[in-house]
């Protein structure tokens, strides 16, 4: 295979049009606000992405905070385009969208208080990567943070070994659609074939072809077949952000690392001899890390890394955690078991916390100041909580955003979500222009939409604000969702109350 520009590479197979939830200006605001930061409010933010592509991490999230001021800019023409007709969709006139070279960005953007840079460091050349963290350590606001995804060592060093095997696999092929097809071969044969069967090198080519069957064409063209994919260590990162003028931060995600359940006699020895970034190098050892998503800050910001509970009382909360418990379940010491959205079980015996949950839950995705969700717990416990049992509760909730995926969010935002359809459903015009075309569908919770039924998607650009439930139900009647001529009243009905539901649930419908 021939390497060919990489912007035309791009313009042949599009980056996968996704959001990515960690990506969220309000995420790193919650995140900065946990270290003793003070970043700008989201609402009226200034955020840049670094390779926006075709602006489905960009556009939605313009639409969600009208406001604020949203930039993008690509290499490839193509997505540029793509990116801009999303955005013209929607009506938006608070993005702008650039084919350009980030090696030309200059002071005349301004600063941001945000910075996205996901899916692209490894991705460039040397000489770009660096330019990446001048970018951050110059345009990033006093209070700024910048997001930085890369791929990792040690782990990274297996994704090499399979693409340097594609690469040698593929070398007399050009067409990019048959290198993928390719591709999706070799690592078949390579891990059914592989001897000794239950030896290291098979069980690792297996772990591989797992890997590979999850990613879409377009994504696996991109991390296993561009020119430049240089994993790195994470001390060396922050190293170079370093020397660029930032600071570490943290991770998007502490969970990550929670799943090591390393013990805290041994983080804190970590720490005590290595430092904050020494420890992360060494947990880094410890899991194979092979993909990080890094926060940084300016050098200069006095960061704070005692986190205490006490932050929890300026969030929103949300969690989509539901039980089947019944109610004196809830105010037992039973342990009961909730599951979010998303499929994340966790589980409690406390009253108070299994009552918090089951109150987020019933409004989700609408948030709760932490203060009014104290007072909520009180009146279904029959009581008002002492300070103790306050204190308690905002440990449990920091306790389960730090430790389990997505069971307990923060927020510094309130947007305009309803967790019910309304008399004419609404739903955003990205996501409706996304339906249409048949794209994956981002939530106004900059989630990817997961939709159990594959003719929701069809219902989705109907839901304008001007179709009331009779309409949508007629739209079933004539056919145009599957099999709908064949079925009966109830069953269109039931079918669109389930949609519509679900929609609500994921964050899909607004006020």
């Amino acid at each position: 295979m021939q390497q060919a520009d990489i912007a035309t590479f791009y313009d042949q197979i599009p980056y996968p049009r996704l959001a990515y939830h960690y990506t969220h200006p309000d995420r790193m605001a919650v995140l900065g606000r946990l270290f003793g930061m003070h970043p700008q409010s989201v609402e009226r933010c200034r955020v840049l992405e670094l390779g926006c592509a075709a602006g489905a991490n960009l556009v939605p999230l313009a639409y969600t905070f009208p406001q604020a001021e949203f930039v993008g800019i690509d290499l490839s023409s193509a997505q540029i385009a793509d990116a801009r007709a999303l955005a013209n969709a929607a009506g938006l006139n608070n993005v702008r969208l650039e084919q350009l070279d980030l090696r030309d960005l200059d002071g005349t953007f301004g600063t941001f208080d945000f910075i996205i840079a996901h899916g692209l460091y490894s991705w460039i050349p040397e000489s770009v990567q660096s330019k990446v963290l001048d970018v951050c350590a110059k345009m990033l606001s006093p209070q700024g943070i910048a997001y930085v995804s890369y791929n990792a060592f040690p782990g990274g060093h297996l994704r090499r070994m399979l693409r340097g095997m594609a690469m040698y696999h593929v070398r007399d092929t050009d067409n990019p659609r048959e290198i993928v097809g390719q591709m999706r071969g070799l690592i078949e044969f390579l891990a059914a074939m592989a001897t000794p069967a239950d030896g290291p090198y098979a069980l690792v080519l297996r772990d591989l072809k797992r890997t590979v069957a999850q990613m879409s064409d377009s994504g696996l063209m991109h991390e296993f077949l561009e020119a430049d994919n240089r994993p790195v260590l994470f001390h060396d990162f922050i190293r170079d952000a370093e020397a660029a003028g930032l600071q570490y931060l943290t991770e998007v995600t502490f969970a990550d690392r929670a799943e090591l359940n390393v013990a805290p006699d041994v983080l804190q020895q970590l720490r005590q001899q290595h430092g904050e970034v020494g420890s992360e190098q060494y947990l880094d050892f410890l899991n194979g890390q092979s993909f990080r998503r890094t926060l940084l800050c300016r050098r200069e910001v006095a960061l704070d890394r005692d986190v205490s509970g006490l932050q929890v009382e300026g969030f929103l909360v949300a969690s989509s955690a539901q039980s089947t418990a019944s109610p004196s379940d809830l105010t037992s010491g039973q342990v009961v078991r909730f599951t979010t959205v998303h499929g994340v079980s966790a589980t409690s015996n406390r009253p108070a916390l299994k009552v918090a949950l089951t109150t987020l839950s019933e409004c989700y995705p609408q948030a709760i100041p932490f203060p009014q969700l104290c007072q909520r717990v009180g009146e279904r416990l029959g009581r008002t909580l002492t300070g103790d049992e306050v204190a308690a509760l905002r440990g449990e909730m920091l306790g389960r955003f730090i430790m389990e995926k997505e069971v307990v969010e923060f927020r510094l935002n309130q947007s305009v979500l309803t967790h019910q359809a309304g008399v004419q459903p609404l739903a955003s015009p990205v996501a409706r222009y996304q339906a249409e075309r048949g794209w994956p569908i981002v939530t106004l919770t900059h989630k990817m939409a997961s939709l159990p039924d594959p003719r929701m998607a069809k219902v989705l650009p109907l839901l304008d604000g001007e179709h009331a439930w009779d309409q949508l139900a007629e739209f079933l009647f004539r056919g145009a969702v599957g099999d709908a001529e064949k079925a009966d009243s109830e069953q269109l009905q039931g079918l669109l109350g389930t949609t519509l539901a679900h929609f609500a649930r994921i964050g899909l419908l607004i006020w």
